[in-house]
Formats: structure tokens, C-alpha cells, sequence
């Protein structure tokens, strides 16, 4: 539900003319990284909002985010022994 929710939002956004990448900012950026997790799991995205994500993918700002290295997620010690 709160998939739907959030897609439907971000439906009217684009209708609405709310997501203009020459307006990008922080929202925008997180609305995209929270979108991109979606995809990952296969969510039916509409075309307008594929289209912002597809958009938002290829900044440069959110490619130098996205494509940092990171360490794999250790767990913390207190939860490694079970």
C-alpha cells in the first residue's frame, strides 16, 4: 500500500510539472533513491515515474553517489555472536 501510495504521488508531481530537473534539490535525490529501491524489486513503476528515475539515474551528482565503493555491511559485534 505504501508503495502505491508513494507512486501515486509522484505521478501527480510529474503531472503537475513538480519534478523539472532545472528544479533538482535534496527531495528529489531522495525521492530517486527511494524509487531505485522499488525498481530493484521489480515494483511496476508508470511511465512517468520511470522516467523521472530513469532521469534522475543519469545526474552525475547521484552517479557519484550511487557508484562510491562501500565496505560490505558488517553486523555489529554484539549481534555476530547470535
Amino acid at each position: 500500500r505504501d508503495s502505491r501510495e508513494l507512486v501515486d504521488i509522484i505521478e501527480r508531481l510529474a503531472a503537475a510539472g513538480e519534478l523539472d530537473p532545472a528544479q533538482w534539490n535534496m527531495a528529489h535525490a531522495d525521492l530517486a533513491l527511494t524509487l531505485m529501491r522499488l525498481a530493484y524489486t521489480n515494483y511496476p513503476l508508470p511511465d512517468r515515474t520511470r522516467a523521472f528515475l530513469d532521469a534522475a539515474l543519469k545526474r552525475p551528482s547521484m552517479r557519484v553517489y550511487i557508484d562510491h565503493p562501500r565496505p560490505p555491511n558488517r553486523p555489529p559485534d554484539a549481534y555476530a555472536a547470535g
